[in-house]
């Protein structure tokens, strides 16, 4: 398999995008049938590349991370903080984003459509099974914080769940 990197790895994972839709026509069978095999499809892009998926979630969790922290320890108004946010997942850019996303679903999909004989079926080693799980302990955050709108109300809620989650460090 060849390998990309960089923006042509960004566009070889949105290219290959396989998404499914439950459509009124068809059952929940058919459906689950359907997500199965886009997800070992997935799988089998993913995996070999698994180790730079799992770099990439680190670095933009910690790039995420910085945001955070800037905007929890700024006296900026709260629309300035969310123009700030804003800029910031612009500069990801959608189709990055879209990644990030697919990305954290496929690890959601494995867990629930993949089953333990269609890692053998597939030539998986068991070692192989939930691999995107670690990428997305640190997707799932950025993904909620990119669609988090920050209000008056909500912000002091939310920077008391920052600090909880850092341990009062920083």
């Amino acid at each position: 398999m060849q390998e990309f990197i960089g923006d042509d790895a960004i566009s070889f994972l949105d290219n290959n995008l396989n998404n499914v839709y439950q459509g009124m026509d068809k059952s929940d069978e058919q459906f689950r049938a359907e997500k199965k095999i886009a997800t070992i499809k997935l799988l089998k892009l993913y995996l070999p590349n698994k180790s730079n998926i799992d770099k990439f979630a680190h670095i933009a969790y910690n790039s995420v991370e910085v945001l955070k922290r800037l905007i929890f320890k700024t006296n900026l108004e709260v629309e300035e903080l969310n123009d700030l946010k804003n800029l910031f997942f612009i500069n990801i850019g959608f189709i990055n984003m879209g990644v990030i996303e697919r990305i954290a679903e496929l690890s959601s999909d494995e867990l629930e459509y993949v089953e333990p004989q269609d890692y053998i079926d597939n030539n998986f080693s068991v070692n192989q099974s939930h691999q995107f799980n670690r990428a997305n302990i640190f997707l799932k955050p950025i993904i909620e914080f990119s669609n988090l709108r920050l209000t008056e109300k909500n912000f002091e809620e939310e920077k008391k769940k920052w600090n909880s989650s850092k341990g009062n460090i920083g």
